[in-house]
C-alpha cells in the first residue's frame, strides 16, 4: 500500500492555481498562499477523489493482499476525513476507497498518537482492532515526515506554480461563502486550446525538480522518483482546470483539480493519467477537537509485516 504514489501524482497537478487577471498579483497571491499552507498547526481536512493513475511503479512479488490494498490508491474513489495538530503531534483521519470497477467500499481508520501509529486494516483487522507502530519501528523520520508534509507540499508547487505565466490566471468578480459562513477569493487556471501547451512546457521542464522536491520529503521511493523524473513530457488537455480557494487570512480551504493529463519519456508512449479531486480545510490554527480515543485492542506491526511478506515461489 504506498500512498505516497497518490500524493505525487495529485501534488503533480493540484496545486498549480493562482490568481487575478494576468496582472502579475494574481501569481504573488497563489505563491504566498501556498507558502502560507506550511504555518498550518491544526486544522480539520476532508475531501475525494476519483484517480486513474495508469502505471507507476511497484514492487514485484507481493502478495494478494499487498496488492489489494495497493489498488485502492492507485485507481477508484477516494474519500478522506480528520483532524490534526502539532505540539504534540497528533493525528486522526478515516479513509475510505472504492477500488475501480467495485461497489465495496473499505474504510481505513488511522490514528498517530503520543508517538504511536494505529491503523486499522480492513483486510486483516477485526473491527475494532487496530496494528500498532511504536517510536523504535516508526524512527525519528516518521513523525517528522507527518509533521513536514504542508511545507513539502507547498515547496513542491511552488516549483510549478512559479513557472506558469501569470496571464494564464483568474480570480472570480464575486467571492464565495465558504462552510464556516466567512468569505473567500476563488482562483482557477483553466487549460484551454490556446495555453495548454505552454502551461505543458513549464509544467514538463520544472518536473524533475517537483520530483525530487517529493522524493526528498520522504514520499516517493527512488525507483518511483526515477520513472517519474523520466515521465518528463507533461501534457495537459484542453478542459482542464484548477481551482483554489483562499480565505482571509491567505490560507487555501478549498482545492479542486479535473485533469487529464500524460507524462512521457523522450520518444516513448505517453502515460495517460485522470484527477478528479475535491479537497478541503477547516478551522486552521484554532485547535479543532479530536474525537478517536487510543484502540483497546491492538497487535503488534510486526505481525501485518508477515502477513504482507512476498509469497514463497
Amino acid at each position: 500500500m504506498n500512498k505516497s504514489i497518490v500524493l505525487a501524482a495529485v501534488l503533480a497537478v493540484s496545486l498549480l492555481a493562482g490568481c487575478r487577471n494576468g496582472d502579475g498579483t494574481a501569481k504573488q497571491d497563489v505563491l504566498s498562499a501556498l507558502g502560507r499552507q506550511a504555518e498550518m498547526n491544526n486544522y480539520r481536512f476532508s475531501g475525494d477523489a476519483e484517480l486513474k493513475l495508469g502505471n507507476l511503479p511497484q514492487q514485484n512479488g507481493l502478495n494478494a493482499v499487498t496488492t489489494s490494498l495497493m489498488t485502492m490508491f492507485l485507481g477508484g474513489k477516494l474519500e478522506w476525513n480528520g483532524v490534526t495538530g502539532d505540539s504534540p503531534l497528533r493525528l486522526e483521519a478515516t479513509v475510505k476507497s472504492t477500488p475501480a470497477g467495485s461497489s465495496t467500499a473499505l474504510e481505513l481508520p488511522i490514528l498517530f498518537q503520543d508517538n504511536k501509529l494505529y491503523v486499522n486494516i480492513p483486510l486483516l483487522n477485526k473491527k475494532d482492532e487496530y496494528y500498532v507502530l511504536g517510536a523504535d519501528q516508526l524512527g525519528s523520520a516518521g513523525a517528522g515526515a507527518l509533521q513536514s508534509l504542508p511545507r513539502i507540499a507547498a515547496d513542491a508547487s511552488r516549483l510549478l506554480a512559479d513557472a506558469i505565466d501569470a496571464k494564464s490566471f483568474k480570480e472570480a468578480k464575486e467571492q464565495v461563502t465558504l462552510k464556516d459562513g466567512t468569505q473567500a477569493k476563488r482562483v482557477t487556471l483553466d487549460i484551454t486550446a490556446k495555453n495548454k501547451d505552454a502551461v505543458s512546457t513549464a509544467v514538463s521542464a520544472k518536473w524533475p525538480a517537483f520530483v525530487d522536491s517529493l522524493k526528498s520529503g520522504g514520499l516517493l521511493t527512488n525507483a518511483q522518483a526515477d520513472q517519474l523524473k523520466a515521465e518528463a513530457n507533461v501534457q495537459l488537455a484542453a478542459g482542464d482546470q484548477l481551482a483554489a480557494t483562499i480565505d482571509a487570512d491567505g490560507f487555501i480551504r478549498e482545492l479542486l483539480v479535473k485533469v487529464a493529463f500524460s507524462t512521457a519519456q523522450a520518444g516513448g508512449t505517453p502515460q495517460s493519467r485522470e484527477i478528479n479531486l475535491h479537497a478541503y480545510y477547516d478551522q486552521i490554527n484554532r485547535n479543532p477537537a479530536f474525537e478517536k480515543e487510543v484502540p483497546k485492542t491492538t497487535k503488534p506491526f510486526d505481525d501485518v509485516l508477515k502477513a504482507l511478506k512476498p509469497q514463497a515461489k
